[in-house]
């Protein structure tokens, strides 16, 4: 998730352990509420510190892989909370009175919380996480929100806004009206959801300017686990009718996986990529699903407005019905991945990312992208990398399991780096 959203949520946590400390230690000596809140914001996004040496590593294969890395994991958790703490370090001994070792432990756990909901939050689009290294190695995938979702920036900010100081209202104000705003603008969302987000920011503001502080705490921690809990639900029916149209429409075909995105601020519309297995060929299509197609049919779904189907995509245009529409079409063969994730260092790392590995071929060289993010357009979000066996390793081997690994065969390679 982007972040704001983290903030956000950082932001949501910190009130609870507020709520829960003026509860238990009413009349004692408190650090300050605005300790709690940047405390908890800074937790919040302290797993995003692995951009700072994932970006300087040889794109895409270093991003990908170190990105979402190691301070996305449980068991790193527990040491980075600890530096939210620092400055409590730095207090002077006259101000080291009992109450700030008691605060000390509460925004430890603070701390952990939102390195803990980060990790959730970023689970929860389709690049996914690994959260549970070294024990277990694979990746997981929520394909529940897309990257950013408007409704978290609008209930999460006005849910809060008049439980802050009157000089910080006007910040947490920015992130509703970025909101409503990029979604009128970017054509991603339809004019129903526009209006969905605009009625949703006046109520909300409305009911939290007449809620109490701890009525704004229940809302903000209700609408931080009913966004995800609303698109997950419309994730599992979007699901269910991508896997019962793609096997009606292809029978011969094994559906190995279904990677899904739904639109910003409407879960009724999906953008999906199918991966599935005839023989040797890995066959990926590109699709739109409406779970509403009495209101918008598949193909005005605009979640992939932007998608362009250039090579190696072929263009299709089918409808399997009114709900699903899919786009395009593009296909690998299993056992080249297979070749080339035993023989070149590259291609081994980038399996270790990809979960929808294309392998085309560009004057004989073999290169490897990743179908999720390459749309076809002169300006793909994710470049082909240099798959030969000649071809320089990448820096900082990593662990995690092939996202398609079953469909390897894995067998050691000697001298592999």
């Amino acid at each position: 998730m982007d972040n704001i959203t983290h903030s956000l949520g950082g932001l949501v946590l910190a009130e609870v352990i507020l709520e829960v400390r003026s509860r238990i230690w009413r009349n004692e000596r408190q650090l300050p509420e605005w300790a709690f809140w940047l405390n908890s914001i800074l937790a919040s996004n302290l797993p995003d510190l692995d951009v700072a040496y994932a970006g300087t590593l040889d794109f895409p294969i270093g991003y990908s892989l170190h990105h979402r890395g190691y301070t996305h994991t449980l068991v790193v958790a527990p040491l980075l909370a600890l530096i939210p703490l620092i400055p409590l370090l730095f207090l002077k001994k006259r101000q080291r009175h009992q109450s700030v070792f008691r605060d000390g432990l509460l925004l430890y756990v603070l701390s952990f919380l939102g390195i803990s909901l980060h990790i959730l939050m970023d689970f929860l689009n389709d690049y996914g996480v690994h959260p549970f290294w070294p024990f277990d190695n694979r990746w997981y995938y929520g394909d529940t929100l897309f990257i950013i979702e408007p409704f978290w920036w609008v209930g999460l900010s006005l849910s809060l806004i008049f439980n802050f100081p009157s000089k910080v209202r006007g910040l947490l104000a920015v992130p509703p009206f970025a909101g409503i705003t990029l979604s009128l603008l970017s054509g991603l969302v339809p004019p129903m959801g526009v209006a969905a987000l605009l009625g949703c920011a006046l109520v909300m503001a409305w009911v939290s300017a007449l809620a109490s502080p701890f009525g704004r705490r229940k809302m903000a921690l209700a609408w931080l686990v009913g966004v995800p809990m609303v698109f997950g639900i419309a994730h599992g029916r979007a699901l269910d009718r991508a896997h019962f149209l793609l096997s009606r429409a292809f029978p011969g075909e094994y559906i190995h996986d279904v990677a899904l995105r739904p639109a910003p601020a409407n879960p009724f519309c999906w953008s999906g990529l199918a991966i599935q297995v005839k023989e040797d060929l890995l066959i990926y299509r590109r699709f739109v699903l409406s779970l509403w197609p009495s209101v918008f049919e598949g193909k005005d779904c605009r979640i992939d407005r932007l998608f362009v189907p250039e090579s190696p995509w072929v263009r299709v245009n089918v409808h399997l019905d009114s709900a699903m529409h899919i786009l395009a079409a593009s296909e690998t063969r299993v056992e080249r991945l297979s070749a080339l994730f035993q023989s070149s260092c590259r291609a081994n790392a980038f399996l270790r990312f990809s979960r929808a590995p294309l392998v085309v071929y560009q004057n004989g060289s073999p290169m490897l992208g990743d179908a999720r993010y390459f749309t076809g357009s002169s300006r793909p979000f994710w470049a082909f990398i240099d798959a030969t066996p000649s071809a320089t390793c990448p820096q900082f081997s990593v662990e995690w399991s092939p996202p398609i690994q079953p469909l390897l065969v894995q067998t050691p390679v000697p001298g592999m780096r």
